[in-house]
């Protein structure tokens, strides 16, 4: 299932409730989100949305409304904000550690500059101590060969390689699924829904005779997750990949495979 952030789910919920078109300035007003922030938030709300089967509509001088709401077509999107919610009810980051890779995630997923001081409400921790983590985020990223950059009257922003952006995303999921003990409720979501995308990856996987430990599968889940909500939001690797060494290999064959199921399952290019 996928996992929102705090403003993401906030937004959601106040658009599932509304019976006409809300503004921007009406979703601020209703959420606590700075405006600026909700305009910026909407492209990943309709990346959401659209990943789940609903569209968002958006007119001029209207705002936004979910297309053809009702109670029971919004079942799948309501599961999804539960979901998020007792992630983040378990598993909210209080140690200095977990705070940093929070803000990790954020910045790479926001996908722009992000103001210190909203980080720091989102948190609700000080603007000292974000600035304080700061110093450890810019060690941490040269692990990932990603830069963070901190422009006036804009906030911060990481810029690099889309791939290293997903490895870092990769890390974050799969050390919260361990933390909070919800490992193989990830796993066991997969196998009885024969419907999920996944499950078919993992039936291509068992047709090759593929053998992975259950940790190696779970992390291999949450990066092909990881890629595609990447690619529905347009961010691509554009690096040319060197696929030579890995082409008759068995494990290749499979990768062909579930990349053909998943452009047929899901409408997309996995091109790149």
């Amino acid at each position: 299932i996928m996992q929102l952030n705090k403003n993401e789910i906030e937004i959601l919920k106040f658009l599932i409730v509304s019976s006409d078109f809300v503004s921007s300035y009406d979703i601020a007003t209703a959420t606590g989100i700075n405006r600026r922030t909700v305009r910026d938030e909407m492209i990943n709300v309709k990346s959401i949305l659209k990943e789940l089967g609903y569209h968002l509509i958006s007119k001029t001088s209207k705002g936004y409304m979910i297309e053809g709401k009702s109670k029971n077509s919004l079942s799948e999107l309501q599961k999804t904000i539960e979901y998020s919610e007792q992630q983040r009810e378990s598993i909210f980051p209080t140690l200095p550690s977990e705070i940093e890779s929070y803000i990790l995630k954020r910045l790479i997923e926001t996908n722009d500059y992000m103001k210190m001081d909203d980080l720091a409400a989102e948190l609700l921790i000080s603007r000292s101590t974000i600035s304080c983590d700061i110093k450890n985020i810019k060690k941490t990223l040269k692990k990932y060969d990603l830069i963070l950059k901190q422009k006036p009257n804009y906030g911060l922003c990481i810029t690099g390689d889309e791939a290293n952006k997903r490895k870092v995303l990769c890390d974050y999921i799969f050390t919260n699924l361990n933390q909070s003990e919800m490992f193989y409720d990830y796993l066991d979501s997969y196998f009885t829904d024969k419907n999920s995308v996944e499950y078919g990856v993992i039936d291509i996987i068992k047709k090759y005779g593929v053998e992975l430990s259950d940790y190696a599968l779970c992390d291999f889940l949450v990066s092909l997750s990881v890629s595609i909500n990447r690619i529905l939001k347009h961010h691509y690797i554009t690096k040319p990949q060197d696929l030579s060494i890995i082409k008759d290999c068995n494990e290749f064959h499979v990768a062909s495979d579930i990349v053909t199921f998943l452009e047929e399952k899901l409408s997309i290019r996995l091109n790149t």
